[in-house]
């Protein structure tokens, strides 16, 4: 296992503390790799010509990843 120390603003470790909470997650870390893998997910999608989106439960399709970039 690789150890890997980060600095980020304020607001997103505030972000990711959330999801732990709500995730139920036992670590940061566990956040971390799930983000990254869906991240990961998300990009080779777009790379090859796909579409991510969030299907909610009235049917309604958003649009849930632009490829490349950053959201803060």
């Amino acid at each position: 296992m690789a150890k890997l120390e980060v600095t980020v603003p304020q607001e997103s470790m505030d972000r990711l503390k959330a999801l732990v909470e709500v995730t139920g997650a036992g670590k940061l870390s566990e956040v971390l790799v799930d983000a990254l893998r869906l991240y990961e997910a998300a990009v080779n999608e777009t790379n090859n010509g796909g579409t991510v989106v969030v299907i909610r439960a009235d049917g309604t399709h958003v649009p849930a990843f632009e490829g490349g970039g950053s959201s803060g």
